[in-house]
């Protein structure tokens, strides 16, 4: 088989041939099909662009419209025009526990809205620089401060006083308590508060005070003593004795001041009528005979025996004699008889001032 080469010119010529039927090809294509008329708009601004293309991409090229990754595009047509429109993606970030977030936004987002987004929750005491219920823009940056407060108390105490008081009911030795004792107390609250785990700082923030309650005990100092016997002087019998007041009160209401207590060993004597004694006071009931080294002349005593049942009553040291000496005493009686009856017994003297 025989193969015919053609000559360059002539390949030139048909290829030219062959374009320029393309060239009609496409014009009458074009010539088939109308443009459309799109509407490219945004929160800005609003381009028209007629185009033969379909694609979105294409259409958005020869307008000159850029997209971001985060960008989007509605498209929606009508009769004549296609309206494509853009919405720009909107950010604001958040600051917390040690991260930076960011979330996207739409119209009407708060603060709120957008920590609800993250599933950030804010605590009592947390600080945030926005307040949730105000609106977020794009671009804001929340910062939220994580705040730590704990509390403590000290307390300082003050020992409850005492008193006491005298309750001539009570018998003597004795005590009940009227009041009870409550100790009086302060107490200092402090705030340690930690801001994101910070150092904490700490502040007095209340101070109560508990009063002191004075506890009052009551003491006795009712005596009881035996009926004296038909021998006694004196029927003036004791009835207190205030140890704390150093004060004795007798049935007649009379009170003196008890210097001290002694026990003495008591003897009996008489002398005739209208005597006089060592001090020049006259021999009677109540004036009886002492060692002034013991008792001063003058002292005033009451006297009693020992067991309660003979009661001499108040007497003074108003006599001497030479067989008393040191804690023995003489007592005067009206008879011998009476004397002899008495003898000698132990007597509790109370020195009185």
């Amino acid at each position: 088989m025989t193969h015919k080469i053609l000559h360059p010119a002539r390949v030139l010529k048909m290829l030219m041939i062959l374009a320029m039927c393309l060239s009609f090809l496409l014009l009458c294509n074009h010539s088939a099909k109308a443009k459309t008329v799109y509407e490219i708009s945004d929160e800005a601004s609003t381009v028209t662009v007629e185009t033969y293309t379909d694609s979105v991409d294409e259409v958005l090229t020869e307008a000159g419209v850029d997209l971001s990754a985060t960008d989007f595009v509605e498209a929606d047509a009508t009769e004549d025009t296609v309206q494509l429109s853009i919405t720009h993606a909107q950010y604001a970030t958040v600051v917390c526990d040690g991260a930076t977030v960011t979330a996207r936004i739409s119209d009407g987002d708060t603060v709120g809205t957008l920590l609800e987004k993250l599933n950030i929750t804010l605590g009592e005491d947390d600080i945030i620089s926005h307040d949730p219920s105000s609106a977020v823009s794009a671009g804001d940056t929340v910062t939220i401060h994580r705040v730590t407060v704990t509390y403590y108390t000290e307390e300082v105490t003050t020992p409850y006083d005492s008193t006491t008081i005298c309750d001539s009911t009570l018998a003597r030795g004795t005590t009940t308590v009227l009041q009870a004792g409550v100790d009086g107390k302060t107490v200092y609250t402090y705030e340690q508060k930690s801001i994101d785990g910070g150092e904490p700082v700490t502040t007095l923030v209340q101070t109560d005070t508990y009063d002191m309650q004075t506890e009052i005990v009551a003491y006795g100092t009712r005596v009881h003593f035996q009926a004296p016997t038909g021998l006694s002087q004196s029927s003036n019998y004791i009835t207190n004795i205030d140890d704390q007041t150093n004060t004795i009160t007798l049935a007649s209401g009379a009170t003196y001041h008890l210097s001290r207590t002694v026990s003495c060993s008591c003897t009996a004597y008489t002398a005739s009528a209208g005597a006089k004694t060592a001090s020049g006071r006259t021999a009677q009931v109540g004036v009886v005979a002492v060692d002034t080294s013991v008792f001063p002349m003058g002292t005033k005593l009451l006297i009693q025996s020992s067991d309660g049942s003979f009661l001499y009553g108040v007497a003074v040291a108003g006599d001497t004699g030479s067989a008393v000496k040191g804690y023995t005493i003489d007592l005067y009686f009206n008879t011998l008889s009476e004397c002899y009856s008495f003898g000698r017994r132990t007597c509790t003297v109370y020195v009185l001032s």
